[in-house]
C-alpha cells in the first residue's frame, strides 16, 4: 500500500425532530400535505417540501420555510429580513413570491446548490384550486425542478392545504417583480437552458429519500468562493489507489497540498500552485500520489523520484508513450505546440489554442498524442486519425467506453475514444456511440472505472457541494468548494 500514512476520518450523525402542537401534527412549521411533498430533480434527485424537521409555508404572497434536497441540502425559500413580494433585487429582499392565485416567481437559495428560479422564460411553478403544484422550476447546479409526475414516471406530488382566496385580494402597493430578477450583490443565477426538461427517469419504485437532518444554522446567504481554483484543463494517467482494478473517489486540496482518497484516508503531499499529476510511475498497479511545479518544472512522484522536466507555460500530460506498462513524465506546450516525454521524445502537433487529449486511440497499451481544437471541433490523433466532433466551449472526455473484439464482452482490444461534455447543456456526446444529458454548467466531468468491468463510466464532481455523481451508479459526497479531483 502506497497510502500507509493515511488517517480516516468519522463523520457525525443528525437527529431529526417531529413537532406536536394541540393534540395534533404540526407539519414543522409548514402547510405541505405529508404524503405529497416530493419533487423531483433532474440531476439533484429528490426535493423535500415537508421533513420532519423543517417545511414550506405557502401563503397568499410568498413562499416561506425551508425544504431539504438530499444531494444538495437545505433550501431557504425566503431570506427572513423582509416581506413578501420579494423584489429580488438584493442580498436582503430575496424569496419566492406567490401572486395570490397561485402563480409562484422569485427565488430560493441553497448554500450548496445556489439559485433555484420558480418563474423561468420556459415554465412556471403554479397551484391550482386543489392546492396541487405544477411546473417546473430551475436551479442552476442541479437542473430542472418538476413538481408533479410527468406520464410514464412514478408518481409524486407537491400539495399545500393553502388555496387561493375569493375574491383574489391585491396588494394596494406591491412592488411588481422584475421577469428575471438579477441580484447586484449575490451570484447572478446562470443562464436558463433553452432546452426542454428531461423526463423523469422512471425506476421500478420511488426511492426513499435519505433521513432529513435538523439544520444547526441558518443556511448562508453567500457562498465563500475558492482561492485556490480549479485548474482549466487536467490530464491524469490513472485513479486506482489501492491497485484492486477500481478508480477510486479522491480529491486534491491545493490551499493545503492534502490528498483525501475515500475509503484509505488522507496524506499531505505539495504546496499552493501545484497540479496534481496522478500515474503509476513504477508499473505495480498502483496509482502514486504525485505534483507538477509549474513555476519550477519539479515533478514530484511521492517515495519514488523528483525530477524537473518543463516550466511554467507546459501543462503536464502523464501517460505510458511507449507502452511498458509505467507511466512517463510529459509535458504539452500550448505556445508552440510541442510535446516533450522525458527519455523518450519531442515532436510538433497542435497550435496555440489546442488541448492535449492523450489516450490509447489504437487499443495496443500505447498512449498516443493526441489533441482537441475548440475552435473547430476537431480532434487530431498523431499517425492514426483526423476528425470533427464538439464545438467552442465543449471539454473534451476520451475515454474507454464499450468493448471491442468478439463475444457479448469482446475481450478487448480496449481504445480510448472520441467524446465531449458541453457544459452549458450537460450533454454527453460519445463519438458513434452514445448521447444523454448529466451534470450542470458548473460541474467538472469525470471518467473512470468505478465498478471494476474495466470500462470507463461517466460522472461529474460539483465543486460547490463536494457531490460526486457517477451516472447509473453512485453519488455521495467527499471534498469542498476547492478541492480538485484526482481520478479517472
Amino acid at each position: 500500500m502506497k497510502l500507509t500514512r493515511f488517517s480516516k476520518n468519522i463523520t457525525a450523525v443528525t437527529v431529526v425532530v417531529a413537532l406536536i402542537m394541540g393534540g395534533a401534527l404540526l407539519w414543522a412549521d409548514g402547510n405541505i400535505d405529508p404524503e405529497k411533498k416530493w419533487a423531483w430533480g433532474e440531476d439533484g434527485g429528490w426535493f423535500n417540501f415537508q421533513s420532519d424537521s423543517w417545511g414550506a409555508m405557502v401563503e397568499t404572497y410568498g413562499v416561506s420555510g425551508y425544504i431539504w434536497q438530499e444531494n444538495l441540502g437545505w433550501v431557504k425559500l425566503a431570506n427572513g429580513s423582509s416581506s413578501p413580494p420579494y423584489p429580488n433585487d438584493q442580498t436582503d429582499n430575496w424569496g419566492v413570491n406567490n401572486d395570490g392565485a397561485g402563480n409562484l416567481s422569485g427565488y430560493g437559495w441553497s448554500e450548496n446548490g445556489g439559485w433555484i428560479n420558480f418563474s423561468t422564460a420556459y415554465s412556471q411553478v403554479m397551484i391550482n384550486g386543489e392546492g396541487n403544484f405544477s411546473g417546473y422550476g430551475w436551479a442552476e447546479n442541479g437542473g430542472w425542478v418538476s413538481f408533479s409526475s410527468p406520464e410514464g414516471a412514478p408518481e409524486y406530488l407537491v400539495k399545500t392545504t393553502w388555496q387561493e382566496a375569493s375574491p383574489t385580494p391585491t396588494p394596494s402597493a406591491s412592488p411588481t417583480p422584475s421577469v428575471t430578477p438579477t441580484p447586484s450583490l449575490i451570484p447572478t443565477p446562470s443562464v436558463t437552458p433553452t432546452v426542454t426538461p428531461s423526463v423523469t427517469p422512471t425506476s421500478s419504485a420511488t426511492p426513499t429519500p435519505s433521513a432529513t437532518p435538523t439544520p444547526s444554522v441558518t443556511p448562508s446567504v453567500t457562498p465563500t468562493p475558492s482561492l485556490y481554483p480549479t485548474p482549466e484543463y487536467l490530464v491524469l494517467s490513472s485513479g486506482d489507489y489501492d491497485g484492486d482494478g477500481i478508480s477510486d473517489i479522491a480529491v486534491f486540496r491545493p490551499g493545503s497540498g492534502l490528498w483525501s482518497v475515500r475509503g484509505l484516508g488522507t496524506v499531505y503531499y505539495g504546496q499552493t500552485g501545484d497540479v496534481p499529476v496522478s500515474g503509476d510511475y513504477d508499473g505495480d498497479g498502483i496509482t502514486d500520489v504525485s505534483v507538477f511545479r509549474p513555476s519550477t518544472g519539479l515533478w514530484a512522484v511521492k517515495e519514488l523520484t523528483r525530477v524537473y522536466f518543463g516550466d511554467n507555460d507546459d501543462l503536464p500530460v502523464p501517460g505510458d508513450y511507449d507502452g511498458d506498462g509505467t507511466c512517463d513524465i510529459a509535458h504539452f506546450c500550448e505556445d508552440d505546440g510541442a510535446w516533450h516525454v522525458r527519455g523518450l521524445t519531442r515532436i510538433y502537433y497542435g497550435v496555440v489554442g489546442d488541448l492535449p487529449v492523450p489516450g490509447d486511440y489504437e487499443g495496443d497499451g500505447v498512449t498516443d498524442i493526441a489533441v482537441f481544437r475548440p475552435s473547430s471541433g476537431l480532434w487530431a490523433i498523431r499517425d492514426i486519425s483526423r476528425a470533427y466532433y464538439g464545438a467552442a466551449g465543449d471539454r473534451p472526455v476520451p475515454g474507454i467506453y464499450r468493448w471491442y473484439g468478439v463475444g457479448e464482452y469482446g475481450g478487448g482490444p480496449f481504445r480510448s475514444e472520441i467524446g465531449i461534455f458541453r457544459p452549458s447543456s450537460g450533454l454527453w456526446a460519445i463519438r458513434g456511440w452514445t448521447r444523454y444529458y448529466f451534470g450542470a454548467s458548473s460541474d467538472t466531468p469525470l471518467t473512470g472505472d468505478f465498478t471494476g468491468s474495466a470500462l470507463d463510466d461517466t460522472g461529474i464532481f460539483r465543486p460547490t457541494s463536494g457531490l460526486w455523481a457517477v451516472r447509473d451508479e453512485t453519488r455521495v459526497y467527499y471534498g469542498t468548494n476547492g478541492d480538485i479531483p484526482v481520478t479517472r
